[in-house]
């Protein structure tokens, strides 16, 4: 698990502790015996980055490795299945340069995991929202062609 400073506004760093073998922050602190990047994406059979925040799927996009998130994503595989699960303000997702962006994503083989409508974190109901853990798992073990 590799988390951003984003992300840490989300979730407390012992909910990521107790969740996590081990987990970066995105200024490359990493646990114990830990080298690099490269590391954190060895025997990776999904890459699943979750939120995927409009900055992100921008880096995505365009290749730019500025954090150990999107140092991470070059370093994967190419034949390890990649997934965006989006989320962000409905502005924000039907912008033409976001939608351009989720495009030219696609267009690099990754897989989208598309927002619902919903009530936001930024109090507004729309098109957006980050689909439900339970759904989010569903959709990995479908993929991946686990029945549970």
């Amino acid at each position: 698990m590799i988390v951003t400073d984003a992300a840490k506004e989300f979730v407390t760093d012992s909910a990521i502790a107790a969740n996590a073998d081990f987990y970066w922050w995105q200024d490359y602190k990493r646990a114990p015996g830990l080298i690099s990047h490269i590391e954190a994406t060895d025997d990776l059979d999904m890459l699943l980055i979750c939120p995927a925040t409009a900055n992100t799927i921008a880096k995505i996009a365009y290749g730019i490795a500025g954090n150990v998130l999107t140092s991470a994503i070059l370093a994967t595989d190419v034949n390890v299945t990649k997934v965006i699960a989006p989320a962000m303000n409905t502005r924000m997702w039907k912008n033409p340069v976001v939608e351009r962006n989720v495009g030219l994503v696609r267009d690099l083989d990754w897989k989208i995991l598309e927002p619902v409508r919903g009530r936001l974190a930024c109090g507004t109901e729309g098109e957006g929202k980050l689909p439900s853990t339970r759904d989010i798992v569903a959709w990995v073990n479908e993929q991946r062609g686990w029945v549970v």
